[in-house]
C-alpha cells in the first residue's frame, strides 16, 4: 500500500487524514480509543508481522536488523499513546461535562449543611458518665482529622491546577514544535542508499508519532477547556469541606467541654472523698491518717491537673486560628506580589499585616516553658506509675497498711484498710489518665505554637524581603509641616502621658533593680575624677622598657567603659523594667525605644572617652594627637544632635506605628541622617578625615588600603536615607539607617580592636627585643669585667636565652600582615551580615544552585543543593586557611616565646604541626562546603595511591618521616648534628626536607627519610651537655701538680663548666718537645662549648704566665762531631752591605 504512493504526498495525506478526522468525530474508526482521529496507514498487526519477519530475515545484518526491529517497536509505542491520548482526551471532555452538575450538587450540599442545626452535646452526659463522652471525643476527632487531611490535599490540587495552564501552553507549543519538525523530515527524501525496508519503518514511526502528538494535542486541548469547571469543582468541594471542619471542629469543642466539665467535677468528688475519710481516720491511727492525707494530696494534684485543660484547649485553637490567618495573609500577598509586582499601594497594607504578627520571642520563652512543662508532667507520671505499681495488688497492699498498726486493732479496721486502698487505685487511676490527657494537649499545645511560629517567620521574611522597596507613606510635601503640631498632640495625649506615669509608677519606681540601677549611676557619676585619675595612671608605665604590660591596657579600656556607664545604664535599666512581663502596650513601645537610645549612646560616649586626652587611645594605642582630639571634638558634636533626634524619632515611629511615625519621625530621620553624613565625611575621608593616618601608615590594613573606594558608597548611604524618607519610603530609611549605624559600630570597633591587637603584639616584640638587648649587655658587661679580672676572678659570659634566635623583623612583618588579613575578613563579614537583611540581591546567592550533593539524613537519602553562596563561602575558608598557614605561625611562635619560654626547638614543632592542621582542617571545610564526600573523591584517593606506589613512594617517604621527626623528636630545631661530614645547626624542618646551616652559613638540604633510616649524631638530642678537652703542652722540668691545680682552677671559675660531672685534669704523654698535660670538662650547654674552650684557654694561659709555668715549645740540639777539625771563616758583612748598595 506505502509502495504505491509518492514520497512528497505522503505527509499530506496524513494531515488531510486528520482534517476529516476531525470532521467525522461521531463515526466508527478502527480503534474505540482514537475517536475522532483517521484511520492509519498502518496497524499494530501490520508491526507484529514485520517484527517477525525481521527476526527471522537471514539477509538482515545484526545491525541493521536492530535498527529495524527498533523503528518498528518506536511505532508500535507511538500507536499505544495515540489510543492513551484519546482515552485522556474523552475523560477531560467528559469531565467538562459533568463538572458543572457536580459543582451544584456539592453547593446544594453545602446550603443544605450550613441552614441545617449543629447537634448539640446533651449536658445530662457530663452527670451521667464521661465514657461515651470519651467515645463520641474519639470518634468527632478522627472525623475531624480525615477531614482536614481531605481539605489539604484538595487545597494541594488547586495549587496544581493553579499553575497548570502555564504548563499546558508549554507543553502545547513545544508539541506543535515537534509536530513541524516530523513534517520537514516527512517531506525530506529519503537517503538513496537506505534499504527500502528501513525507510518504510523510518516512515512509519514519524507518521504515527506525528499522529501521537495530534492526539496529545487534542487531549491538552480538552484538558484546558476543562480547568475553570474543575477548578471550581475543587473550589466547592474545599468550601463543603471547610463547612464540615466547621462543624465537627465545633462538635470537638463542645465535647471537649463537657469532657473537661466531667473531669473536674470526678477531680473534686475525689478530693471532698479523701477529705472526708481523712476526717474519718484521723483520730485512729497516725499510719491511716498519713496514708489519707496522701490520698488528699494525690486528688488535689488531680484537680491541679485537669482544670487548666479547658485553658489549653483555648490556647491551641487560638494558636490554630492565628496560624491559618498568617498562611492566608502570606498567601494572598504573594500572589499580589507576583501579579502587581511592587504596587506602591501595597506598602501600608503589608506593614500594617506585619505589625500585627505575633512576637516571636514571647512565644519563643513560652516555648521553652511548654517543654519545661512537659518535662515536669513526665517525671511526675512515671512516679505516678511506680506508686499505682505498688498498690496495684489490693491483698498486699492492705497487709502492707496494716502491718503499721496494733495487732488488736486490725480486725476492727479492715473495712477502713481496704477503703484507703481502694481510694488510693481510683485516685492513681485518674491521677494517670488524667496526665495523659494534660501531656496530650500540651504537646498538641506546643506543635501548635510551633505551625504558629514558623508561618509567621516565613511571613516576616516575606514581609521584610517585599517593604523594603515599597513605599509605606506618601512623599513629603511643604505642607507636611503644618501637621507637626497636631501630631505631636496626639503622640503626647493625656491618656498616654497618664498611662505611661502609671506605668513609670507600677513597675519602675516600685523595683529594687531602678533604685540599684540609680545609686550605681550616682556613684559612677561621683567617681569620674577617680576614674579619670585612674586611667592616666595606667599611662605611667606605657612605653617603658620591661614595665610595660597589657594589663595596663586592659585596665584603661574598662576603666573608660565605666566612665561612660551612668547614664546608658539608667536607661537601660528603666528599659528593661518597662518591658517586663506586666507591662503594658504602652510600656512596651517605650522600653523598647528607650532601649535602642541607651545602646547607641553608650556607644558613642564610650568612643568618646577612649578619644579623650590621656585616654586610651592617645596613650596606649598611640593615636596621634590630632585624630584623638578630631574624633572627640566630632563624637561630641554627633552626641548632641544625635541622641535627642534618635530618642524623638525613635518614641514616634513606635507610638504611632500606623503612619511610621508620622512627620515627626520624618524629621528627625533627617536631622539624624545630616548628623552621621557630616560626621562620615569629617572622620572617614581618606586625606582630610580625623582618621586619615590609619591609611598613612607604612604598612595600612586592606581596609584602609580601599577606603577611597567605600568612602563614596559610605558617605552617599545617608543621602539615600534622606531620598527614601522624602519620597515616602520611611520603613526603608528605618532598615538603611539601622544597617547605617550597626555598620558605624563595627568600623569604630575594628579600629580599637586593631589598635588594641597591634598594641598586644607590639608589647611582645618589645619584650622579645628588651631581652635580647639585656642579654647582649650583660655579656658586653662581663667581657669588660673580665678583661681586667683579679687574678681570682672569674671569666664568664652571660648566656644567651631562647630569645637569642628569635627573628623580630619578620615575627613584626608578619604579625602585620596577619592582623590586616584579620581585620579585613571581619569587616567584610560584619558588613554582609548586618546588608544582607537589607538587600535581598545579597540573599539572592542562596538561591543559585551550581550543583547538588547526596546526603542521608534520618536515613532518608536527600539532594541538597550548592548554591553560589556556598561557592563563596568555600573562598572565603581556602583564603583563611592560605592566610592563617602562612602569617599564624610567626605570631605563635612569639606568644609561645612570651608566654611559656619554650625552646626554638619546641616552639618550631608547635607551629608546624599548627600549621599542618590548619591546612587539613581548612581543606576539609572547603571539600565539605562544596559537597565533596569520600564516595565522590575516592577515586583521586585510588590515583594516588597508584602514583605513591610507582612515582611518588620517596616524596610520601619524606613527608611521612618529617610527620616522625616533627612527633619523634629525633632531631629538633636548633640541633647541632652531624651529617656525614657535615657539621651544622637544624633551621627547617619542612614537608619533604630539613636545612642545615654549617659555620660557613652554608646551607645543606637533607630529605626527611635520612634522618630515620640512616645514621645521625646529634649533639643534643637528650641533653644539651657536652665535654670539652683541653690540652697543654709545659716544659720538662714544670711542676706537674702545680699546672694540674691550675688548670683545674681554670674549670672551676668558669660559670658553664660543670661542678659535677667534675673537671679532671691527666698527664698523657712525654712529647718531644714538652710534657702533655690534658683538662677535660663538661660544658652545660653546647650552644656555649665553642665559648668556653676558648675562655680555658685564656685562663690557663694567663694562670701558667703569673705562675711563671713555660709553654714548651718546639726545639732542636745540634751536636758537633769532634773527629776532624773545623774550619773558621770571618768575613766583614758590612763591606758586603756596602759594595751591594753602590755597585758602581
Amino acid at each position: 500500500m506505502s509502495k504505491s504512493l509518492p514520497a512528497c504526498l505522503r505527509p499530506w495525506l496524513i494531515i488531510l487524514a486528520l482534517c476529516c478526522g476531525t470532521l467525522l468525530a461521531g463515526e466508527p474508526t478502527t480503534s474505540p480509543g482514537r475517536r475522532g482521529i483517521a484511520p492509519l496507514l498502518v496497524t499494530a498487526e501490520i508491526l507484529q508481522a514485520k517484527i517477525s519477519q525481521a527476526e527471522g530475515n537471514p539477509e538482515l545484518d545484526a545491525k541493521g536488523r536492530a535498527e529495524l526491529i527498533a523503528l518498528y517497536r518506536d511505532s508500535l509505542s507511538n500507536l499505544t499513546k495515540i489510543d492513551a491520548h484519546a482515552a485522556r482526551a474523552d475523560v477531560f471532555a467528559e469531565s467538562m461535562r459533568t463538572a458543572p452538575q457536580e459543582t451544584d450538587l456539592v453547593r446544594q450540599r453545602i446550603a443544605t449543611l450550613q441552614a441545617a442545626e449543629p447537634p448539640a452535646a446533651k449536658i445530662a452526659d457530663a452527670v451521667a458518665g464521661g465514657a461515651e463522652i470519651a467515645r463520641d471525643l474519639k470518634r468527632e476527632e478522627a472525623d475531624l482529622a480525615a477531614v482536614q487531611a481531605l481539605r489539604a490535599d484538595i487545597e494541594r490540587q488547586l495549587a496544581y491546577q493553579e499553575n497548570r495552564p502555564t504548563t499546558i501552553r508549554q507543553t502545547l507549543a513545544t508539541t506543535q514544535e515537534q509536530q513541524r519538525a516530523i513534517a520537514a523530515a516527512l517531506q525530506s527524501t529519503p537517503a538513496s542508499d537506505e534499504p527500502e525496508r528501513l525507510g518504510e519503518a523510518r516512515r512509519w514511526s514519524l507518521e504515527t508519532r506525528y499522529v501521537a502528538l495530534s492526539t496529545q494535542i487534542q487531549a491538552l486541548d480538552q484538558e484546558l477547556l476543562g480547568l475553570p469547571m474543575k477548578w471550581d469543582l475543587l473550589a466547592a468541594t474545599r468550601d463543603e469541606k471547610t463547612v464540615k471542619l466547621d462543624r465537627i471542629g465545633q462538635r470537638v469543642r463542645d465535647l471537649k467541654a463537657l469532657n473537661n466539665a466531667w473531669r473536674v467535677a470526678q477531680a473534686q468528688q475525689a478530693e471532698q472523698a479523701a477529705q472526708r475519710m481523712l476526717e474519718t481516720v484521723v483520730g485512729l491511727s497516725p499510719a491511716l491518717a498519713s496514708f489519707a492525707e496522701h490520698n488528699l494530696m494525690l486528688a488535689r494534684d488531680l484537680n491541679a491537673v485537669t482544670l487548666p485543660l479547658a485553658a489549653l484547649d483555648k490556647e491551641q485553637a487560638q494558636a490554630v486560628q492565628v496560624a491559618e490567618r498568617i498562611r492566608a495573609n502570606h498567601k494572598r500577598e504573594q500572589a499580589a506580589t507576583e501579579i502587581s509586582a511592587l504596587s506602591p499601594g501595597l506598602g501600608p497594607l503589608l506593614l500594617a499585616h506585619r505589625q500585627t504578627l505575633p512576637d516571636l520571642k514571647v512565644y519563643e520563652r513560652k516555648d521553652r516553658e511548654l517543654a519545661q512543662r512537659i518535662a515536669e508532667v513526665n517525671v511526675r507520671r512515671l512516679r505516678s506509675l511506680d506508686e499505682a505499681a505498688r498498690v496495684a495488688n489490693g491483698p498486699a497492699a492492705v497487709a502492707e497498711l496494716a502491718a503499721g498498726l496494733p495487732a488488736e486493732q486490725t480486725g476492727a479496721l479492715d473495712a477502713t484498710l481496704h477503703a484507703l486502698v481502694t481510694q488510693r487505685q481510683v485516685l492513681l487511676g485518674q491521677q494517670l489518665e488524667s496526665e495523659a490527657i494534660y501531656l496530650d494537649r500540651l504537646r498538641k499545645l506546643h506543635a501548635a505554637e510551633s505551625e504558629m511560629r514558623e508561618a509567621a517567620r516565613s511571613y516576616d521574611s516575606f514581609l521584610e524581603k517585599h517593604l523594603f522597596w515599597l513605599g509605606t507613606q506618601s512623599r513629603t510635601q511643604p505642607h507636611d509641616v503644618l501637621r507637626l503640631l497636631d501630631e505631636v498632640q496626639v503622640l503626647l495625649t493625656p491618656a498616654r502621658r497618664s498611662d505611661l506615669v502609671r506605668a513609670f509608677e507600677q513597675e519602675v519606681f516600685p523595683s529594687p533593680v531602678f533604685w540599684l540601677g540609680v545609686l550605681l549611676a550616682l556613684v559612677l557619676t561621683w567617681r569620674q575624677g577617680r576614674l579619670t585619675a585612674a586611667i592616666e595612671h595606667t599611662a605611667r608605665h606605657v612605653g617603658e622598657p620591661g614595665a610595660d604590660s597589657f594589663r595596663y591596657t586592659a585596665r584603661a579600656l574598662g576603666w573608660s567603659l565605666l566612665k561612660a556607664a551612668p547614664l546608658p545604664l539608667l536607661i537601660a535599666v528603666i528599659s528593661g523594667l518597662l518591658l517586663g512581663h506586666q507591662g503594658t502596650a504602652l510600656s512596651h513601645t517605650v522600653g523598647t525605644g528607650l532601649k535602642s537610645v541607651a545602646i547607641n549612646l553608650y556607644v558613642l560616649l564610650a568612643l568618646r572617652q577612649i578619644s579623650l586626652p590621656g585616654g586610651l587611645g592617645r596613650v596606649h594605642l598611640q593615636w596621634p594627637e590630632s585624630a584623638a582630639n578630631g574624633l572627640c571634638i566630632e563624637l561630641g558634636r554627633l552626641l548632641w544632635v544625635f541622641v535627642p533626634a534618635n530618642v524623638v524619632g525613635r518614641l514616634a515611629m513606635d507610638l504611632n506605628p500606623g503612619l511610621n511615625g508620622g512627620v515627626v519621625s520624618r524629621l528627625a530621620l533627617l536631622l539624624v541622617t545630616l548628623a552621621v553624613a557630616v560626621f562620615f565625611y569629617r572622620v572617614f575621608h581618606p586625606r582630610r578625615g580625623v582618621l586619615a593616618h590609619l591609611r598613612q601608615q607604612p604598612h595600612p590594613a586592606l581596609l584602609f588600603r580601599l577606603q577611597p573606594l567605600w568612602f563614596p558608597a559610605l558617605l552617599a548611604t545617608p543621602f539615600v536615607v534622606l531620598a527614601s524618607t522624602l519620597n515616602g519610603y520611611v520603613y526603608s530609611a528605618v532598615i538603611m539607617m539601622h544597617s547605617l549605624l550597626l555598620s558605624l559600630w563595627l568600623a569604630c570597633g575594628l579600629v580599637l580592636l586593631d589598635g588594641l591587637a597591634w598594641r598586644w603584639l607590639t608589647l611582645l616584640r618589645q619584650r622579645a627585643a628588651y631581652q635580647i638587648a639585656s642579654v647582649e649587655r650583660a655579656g658586653e658587661s662581663a667581657t669588660d669585667a673580665a678583661a681586667c679580672a683579679t687574678p681570682n676572678a672569674a671569666d664568664g659570659r652571660t648566656a644567651p636565652t631562647v630569645y637569642a634566635k628569635v627573628d623580630l623583623a619578620a615575627m613584626t612583618e608578619d604579625s602585620r600582615e596577619l592582623l590586616a588579613i584579620v581585620t579585613t575578613l571581619l569587616a567584610l563579614a560584619g558588613l554582609y551580615a548586618i546588608w544582607s537583611v537589607v538587600f535581598p540581591a545579597l540573599t539572592i546567592l542562596d538561591d543559585i544552585t551550581l550543583w547538588y550533593r547526596s546526603t542521608t539524613i534520618d536515613g532518608e537519602d536527600k539532594r541538597l543543593p550548592i548554591t553560589l553562596a556556598d561557592l563563596g563561602l568555600a573562598l572565603l575558608y581556602l583564603v583563611s586557611t592560605v592566610t592563617l598557614a602562612r602569617r599564624l605561625p610567626a605570631v605563635l611562635d612569639m606568644i609561645l616565646l612570651e608566654r611559656f619560654r619554650m625552646s626554638s626547638g619546641s616552639r618550631y614543632t608547635f607551629t608546624t604541626l599548627t600549621t599542618y592542621g590548619i591546612v587539613a582542617g581548612g581543606t576539609l571545610l572547603t571539600l565539605y562546603t562544596l559537597g565533596a564526600q569520600w564516595s565522590q573523591v575516592q577515586w583521586l584517593a585510588a590515583a594516588m595511591s597508584v602514583g605513591i606506589g610507582f612515582g611518588l613512594q620517596e616524596i610520601v617517604a619524606n613527608f611521612i618521616s618529617g610527620l616522625i621527626i616533627l612527633f619523634e623528636r629525633p632531631v629538633r630545631v636548633g640541633d647541632l648534628i652531624t651529617v656525614g661530614n657535615t657539621d651544622g645547626v637544624v633551621t627547617k624542618i619542612r614537608i619533604r626536607a630539613t636545612t642545615i646551616r654549617n659555620a660557613d652559613r652554608q646551607e645543606l638540604v637533607v630529605p626527611n627519610k635520612e634522618f630515620i633510616t640512616g645514621r645521625l649524631l646529634n649533639w643534643s638530642l637528650s641533653d644539651p651537655v657536652t665535654r670539652v678537652k683541653v690540652s697543654v703542652g709545659v716544659a720538662y722540668g714544670t711542676d706537674i701538680d702545680s699546672a694540674h691545680a691550675l688548670m683545674r682552677a681554670a674549670a672551676d671559675e668558669h660559670e658553664h663548666v660543670l661542678a659535677d660531672p667534675k673537671p679532671v685534669v691527666s698527664f698523657d704523654a712525654f712529647g718531644d718537645n714538652s710534657l702533655t698535660l690534658t683538662l677535660r670538662a663538661f660544658v652545660d650547654d653546647i650552644d656555649h662549648r665553642s665559648a668556653t674552650v676558648t675562655d680555658l684557654h685564656k685562663a690557663i694561659n694567663r694562670k701558667f704566665e703569673q705562675a711563671g709555668i713555660a709553654m714548651a715549645f718546639p726545639q732542636r740540639d745540634l751536636h758537633f762531631d769532634p773527629s776532624s777539625p773545623l774550619h773558621v771563616t770571618i768575613e766583614d758583612v758590612r763591606h758586603e752591605k756596602t759594595d751591594a748598595g753602590n755597585p758602581c
